[in-house]
């Protein structure tokens, strides 16, 4: 590290997501776990060893400092920050929302906001800090770049695929380069957050950079990837689609950086995140929009070994187990979903009823408190349940969880997404309006919430090997934001995730046979694709035996004829982009191939009438997913 050349005496961290990941539990959530990434010692030990004091400025909800304080001295965190600058807003009266806190903290060593740097992934609180006078560092690996005086820059880099195996990530780790995005067959394209010196440094390095955006962008937005669906599935040299309409608004424009076959980027600023349902493509499919999250953990490898997978092999359900899952019907999971769309009240309260799942919605909160009631009530003793935070927009947001204890560490995710939206209506308004969600993915909740309890009930017949956890995942119809925060994670956890089950929309079907869809394309690595297919095999072995009314599923990989329309595009992506064999299972719902059309697409999708589900199919699939999931944590 070089002498900085701005006069920044200190640095002050938000915790969550910038440091590492949070784990509450309760009501209101108190921290009761953090887990601290790899890096974040390091950097605090080296600002420290350079005389530059280093601080916590931290949305705590009600919880005041001495408890978080209690949690986080385990982690050994506290040992490099300074006790006189940490900022806990249930103890200071006021959030990272408001000026007055880093007014606060500036005066907390009696400096002033020129003084002073704040590292935080929020951007819309990096902007409040900047309205204050300080710098701002979206990561605390680009900390000492910003030190420096170096500008910060988007950036996009290719590597030719002849040298796609060669040590190019090992020098991009040396290097103050955090990734946020990696597409292309073997993993050769990657979206990144740099300085300038050292994006000149790539492009002496031979690396193929394009620039995206100007100089500092990366302080003030967030990048979205913006899908679309019109254009992909018409083709090349036609002039349909719909970025072509969305962009033609002067403020949509301006938030767009560059094009590929992949998507539209556009750098969003963090006052306009809560309008990004606004870009939301009239004719859009399933995973439209991607948040791009700075994220090194992308870097590492999971702890998954091919000895994990190879015990995933198709075979037939016991006798006892089997009559267990018989239990899984239409009349079993029918109240959740009516209970989580509205549809009927979450008691005796005939007004208290969720009319949206949207994380701008005050019912996205009463649903995510529902499902902590309602997985410890399937759990019966059995499960431990909690939440997983992390920040978007400026708020705190929850993943829910809920864990079965199995006889090792390994794991078995059964996961859905918790929230919903409306935004194909052009005049959509996310706070109020209804956002159903019946079919998305009211019946993915429904299908999780159904295992669990079977599970439960299971534990009876014998433990299970691995450890089961069940995960609802929330902001999924912003960009996968909740399920990049939870793999992220689970990586800097180093879990040894040996399966993830993801339902995403399974309860639409009009037309004969009553087909559906599994999806392990993974472009990225082969090596996660082949270990996401054989849960796709063990899936496929076991619909004879226990849903006998579906046909075999069609099983979409990246190599097939169309690849796999759904990778990257719903949660179990989030999974894959970590290393962890991961499989979506959907109803028929994706495109078959280049110019055709949706087989058996819900009319109804992202739409306020996402109202109905065919039970009996949604419960042939729930039973499926629920003998697969059961014999991954079992053999």
């Amino acid at each position: 590290m070089t002498t900085p050349s701005k006069p920044i005496r200190a640095v002050f961290f938000d915790l969550g997501d910038t440091l590492g990941e949070a784990t509450v539990e309760g009501n209101p959530p108190q921290l009761v776990r953090f887990d601290v990434f790899s890096y974040a010692h390091q950097v605090l030990a080296q600002l420290k060893a350079h005389g530059i004091r280093c601080g916590l400025i931290s949305n705590t909800g009600e919880t005041r400092g001495v408890a978080i304080e209690r949690v986080l001295a385990a982690t050994g965190i506290l040992e490099d920050i300074d006790p006189d600058l940490r900022l806990y807003s249930a103890d200071e009266g006021v959030t990272k929302a408001s000026r007055e806190i880093y007014e606060r903290a500036a005066a907390r060593f009696n400096g002033n906001g020129t003084e002073c740097l704040f590292v935080g992934e929020d951007s819309n609180e990096r902007s409040v800090a900047m309205s204050a006078g300080w710098h701002v560092c979206l990561h605390p690996q680009l900390v000492f770049e910003v030190l420096d005086g170096e500008a910060l820059q988007f950036l996009r880099l290719t590597v030719p695929q002849a040298l796609a195996h060669s040590a190019w990530r090992e020098a991009l780790r040396s290097l103050a380069f955090v990734p946020l995005h990696i597409s292309g067959r073997n993993g050769t394209t990657v979206i990144g957050a740099t300085s300038l010196r050292v994006m000149l440094k790539l492009v002496t390095m031979q690396f193929a950079v394009e620039l995206l955006g100007i100089a500092d962008l990366p302080q003030k937005t967030d990048l979205f990837l913006l899908r679309d669906d019109v254009s992909r599935r018409t083709g090349f040299l036609q002039s349909a689609g719909d970025a072509s309409l969305v962009f033609t608004n002067p403020t949509a424009r301006s938030l767009m950086l560059s094009a590929s076959a992949e998507g539209v980027l556009a750098a969003v600023p963090g006052d306009l995140h809560n309008g990004v349902d606004s870009l939301h493509f009239d004719n859009a499919r399933h995973g439209h929009a991607l948040k791009l999250m700075p994220d090194p953990m992308l870097w590492t490898e999971p702890a998954v070994t091919s000895e994990m997978s190879a015990s995933l092999r198709p075979e037939s359900v016991p006798g006892p187990i089997l009559e267990e899952l018989r239990s899984i019907r239409a009349e079993a999971i029918a109240p959740t979903i009516e209970r989580y769309t509205g549809q009927r009240p979450l008691g005796s309260d005939a007004a208290k009823r969720i009319r949206s799942r949207h994380i701008l919605c005050a019912d996205n909160t009463l649903a995510v408190e529902q499902l902590v009631a309602d997985l410890t009530a399937a759990g019966q003793g059995l499960l431990q349940v909690g939440l997983h935070a992390f920040s978007h927009a400026g708020r705190f947001l929850y993943n829910v969880e809920a864990e079965l204890s199995g006889t090792s560490s390994e794991l078995v995710l059964v996961t859905a997404h918790l929230d919903s939206t409306a935004a194909v209506d052009t005049h959509y308004d996310p706070r109020k309006d209804p956002a159903p969600g019946a079919d998305d993915d009211a019946s993915g909740m429904a299908a999780v919430l159904t295992i669990a309890e079977c599970f439960a009930r299971l534990v009876a017949i014998g433990i299970p090997r691995r450890t089961v956890r069940f995960v609802l995942f929330n902001a999924e119809e912003q960009g996968l934001i909740g399920s990049r925060a939870y793999a992220r994670r689970s990586k800097a956890r180093g879990e040894a995730i040996a399966a993830v089950w993801q339902m995403d929309m399974i309860g639409y079907n009009q037309d004969a046979p009553r087909k559906w869809e599994l999806h392990v394309g993974c472009e990225t690595s082969a090596a996660v694709e082949e270990r996401s297919a054989l849960l796709a095999e063990l899936l496929s072995g076991v619909v004879a035996q226990v849903a006998n009314s579906l046909p075999a599923p069609a099983v979409f990989r990246s190599n097939g004829p169309v690849g796999d329309p759904a990778a990257g595009r719903s949660d179990h992506a989030s999974f894959h982009s970590h290393g962890f064999p991961a499989c979506l299972v959907s109803e028929d719902f994706f495109v078959d191939s280049p110019g055709g059309e949706l087989a058996d697409a819900n009319p109804n999708y992202h739409g306020p009438a996402d109202t109905l589900v065919d039970l009996s199919y949604a419960a042939e699939i729930t039973r499926a997913v629920a003998a697969a999931a059961w014999l991954s944590a079992t053999t």
